[in-house]
């Protein structure tokens, strides 16, 4: 018991040290120069990993409990069976032996406080290799020493090892597949085959170079953009701010029987804007309003998935989203301001098509009115996030408008009485900040692997070829094949890896269509990219892995592939409108800021109002079919119109839409 204190907290203080690493990376400029961990991107990024790693691995060690054996593990090691044998005459015998030491430490399944503890302590080798030597390390990402391979070994299955450990297998064996490509697909027939890179050079990339691998671009989403608002996010949350949103949330009740999945649809948009992260958000609102659903009368599958899916809410709710939103920053090189602005209208409406069909089920099943009193209630708790949107639109960086809603926050609960006594426990959530971002920032930086692997191959542009010769030129065969390819590889893996994949085989071909089409580049590119970002989102609500899944499922007590399957079901809607964006110039009006970009004034505002009236409309009646209810239960037949007419109110066609919404309109009023 005192070596799992002790342990605790030593990985307080250092995920302490690790916030404060980040904050000071922005106060850092404007006082001093000539530090290298704060001056050289690609110090930069490995410090940020360095702290991941060693505050993940022992945060695992302090945990009292067994590893179980996983069959997982023995598959990803016999994926890097093969560079081993290859390591094995690239490596001096001493050097091949640490080599294996850390292959197999890096997915063994026995008790994990030793293993990870000693994992932790390893991450200090490659991190302080690259920091003695970085200027040297430049002129040799070509041709490698033998103790650069190493390091470069080391460090890249510490990464996979973390993300195992706390995400899954799936993108780590994603990562080893593509790097198997890399290395050995020249051995494949016709246009699938690559030029088949040596695995020093490999290897190589994936440590030394800056914008590569593990120091590339996507990486650098976790060190400017998501290491902040995980900080922020935690702060809020130590501090009380949580608790104060569901109280606001519980207003939505009302004397309604749907009133208690409207408040979580209202505290899953809420939190979301405050937070980023699905899981978290389901855990918290599934905690909250879990005694209410049961009061009012719901399913607990059904009331489970309606909080899994206003927890996913999170992901793409402004300010605050996903990490796969400040990846498509980095990767088309906009303002995040952009992403805000086109998040907003997919964001409603997939809160609405929550909120509806919340709305006929609870009809359908006769729940029960609860009341709840809630009274006090502080609003100036959304001060801060107003704060970041304000500076942000300002013109300011988003770590630097984060960095001061930090410490405004800070200020804030140190000035109100209401928050003052729970100052003390800043530093906990600056410790937490970090702590939570261990796995993800991590399996921000495996996803840059991947992308970096995908490119060096050159598989990003064969399969870019091969699905135009798949789908044979036609924009909406492409559209449903990306919609079934993303919604397969998000499978198993965190929305942030289902983005960058997808991105890199999807969008290239399906931006050509779009412009063939006739859609201006720029529009066709922000209408792929938000697509692909949403449907990637979908991966925190799959049946198999998805974190909010498997966090609402633990809340109720249920089976998570039941739950998961349930949360597929409730809000169907919210499937459809996102693909059927890019079949037009008007179909991206829902996005709002493309229209903007490429027409006047008054003509984008009837685009846009149109549209956005059109597809939530169409939502509406999906979520009628959906629950099978409006004034009374509708036969599969009425369902199946409805959900037709539903469909045809999203397509961009403005007679289409009126004709399908009147004749909608006559079968439920006259009908039902």
């Amino acid at each position: 018991m005192r070596y799992a204190f002790n342990l605790a907290l030593i990985v307080k203080v250092l995920a302490i040290l690790g916030a404060l690493y980040q904050l000071a990376l922005v106060i850092y400029p404007y006082f001093l120069h000539g530090v290298p961990i704060f001056d050289y991107t690609q110090l930069v990024r490995a410090t940020h990993i360095f702290f991941l790693l060693i505050v993940g691995y022992l945060r695992l060690a302090a945990i009292p409990l067994q590893y179980r054996f996983r069959l997982s593990g023995i598959v990803l090691y016999l994926l890097t069976l093969p560079f081993l044998f290859e390591l094995f005459y690239i490596l001096p015998l001493p050097l091949f032996v640490f080599a294996v030491a850390v292959w197999l430490l890096a997915f063994m399944p026995v008790c994990i406080r030793y293993v990870a503890a000693a994992l932790g302590v390893a991450a200090l080798a490659p991190y302080i290799y690259i920091v003695v030597n970085y200027q040297e390390l430049i002129y040799r990402a070509i041709t490698p020493y033998p103790l650069d391979v190493l390091m470069g070994w080391i460090e890249l299955f510490l990464v996979a090892g973390l993300v195992y450990r706390f995400i899954g297998p799936v993108l780590p064996g994603l990562v080893y597949v593509f790097m198997l490509y890399t290395r050995y697909g020249s051995s494949l027939p016709g246009q699938w085959a690559s030029p088949g890179l040596p695995l020093d050079l490999i290897i190589a990339k994936i440590y030394i170079e800056t914008e590569a691998a593990l120091w590339g671009i996507v990486t650098n989403v976790s060190v400017m953009y998501i290491a902040y608002f995980m900080i922020f996010t935690a702060l809020l949350a130590a501090l009380g701010f949580g608790e104060e949103v569901a109280r606001i949330a519980m207003k939505f009740i009302g004397k309604r029987p749907w009133g208690v999945g409207n408040a979580v649809v209202a505290a899953g948009a809420m939190m979301g804007m405050v937070s980023g992260s699905g899981a978290a958000d389901t855990a918290f609102i599934g905690g909250t309003f879990k005694d209410l659903f049961k009061r009012a009368g719901y399913s607990p599958y059904v009331a489970a998935g309606l909080v899994a899916n206003a927890g996913t809410l999170a992901i793409i709710t402004p300010p605050i989203m996903g990490s796969a939103a400040f990846i498509m920053v980095e990767i088309l090189g906009i303002p995040y301001l952009w992403v805000i602005v086109m998040a907003i209208v997919p964001a409603l409406l997939y809160a609405w098509s929550i909120a509806s069909y919340n709305r006929y089920y609870a009809k359908a099943a006769n729940l029960r009115p609860v009341e709840v009193e809630v009274s006090g209630l502080k609003y100036y708790v959304f001060a801060p996030i107003a704060l970041i949107v304000a500076l942000i639109a300002l013109g300011f960086s988003v770590r630097l408008s984060v960095t001061v809603a930090i410490f405004f926050t800070i200020g804030m609960a140190l000035a109100l009485p209401s928050f003052r006594p729970r100052a003390t426990r800043i530093w906990s959530g600056l410790a937490e900040g970090i702590l939570s971002l261990a796995p993800i920032g991590t399996s921000i930086a495996m996803a840059n692997v991947m992308m970096s692997m995908v490119v060096l191959s050159g598989l990003a542009n064969t399969f870019s070829q091969a699905l135009l010769n798949i789908v044979a030129n036609n924009l909406l065969v492409a559209i449903l094949f990306a919609s079934v390819f993303t919604l397969i590889i998000s499978l198993g893996m965190t929305p942030t890896a289902a983005y960058v994949l997808s991105s890199v085989l999807l969008a290239p071909a399906l931006i050509k269509l779009a412009e063939v089409s006739g859609v201006p580049t720029i529009v066709a590119t922000l209408a792929t990219h938000m697509f692909l970002f949403y449907y990637a989102m979908m991966a925190d609500i799959d049946p198999f892995t998805g974190l909010s899944t498997y966090a609402a499922a633990g809340v109720f007590g249920l089976r998570p592939i039941r739950v998961g399957i349930r949360a597929i079901s409730v809000a169907a809607a919210k499937y459809f409108f996102p693909p059927l964006s890019l079949i037009s110039y008007n179909a991206a009006a829902i996005y709002v800021l493309p229209i903007l970009l490429t027409s006047p004034p008054l003509t984008a505002a009837y685009l846009i109002g149109v549209r956005v009236a059109a597809v939530a409309a169409g939502v509406w009646l999906l979520s009628i079919a959906n629950a099978g209810f409006y004034r009374k239960p509708l036969p599969l037949v009425a369902r199946l119109i409805i959900a037709a007419l539903g469909i045809a109110m999203i397509i961009p066609n403005e007679l289409v839409n009126l004709a399908s919404f009147a004749l909608a309109l006559a079968i439920l009023r006259l009908r039902y």
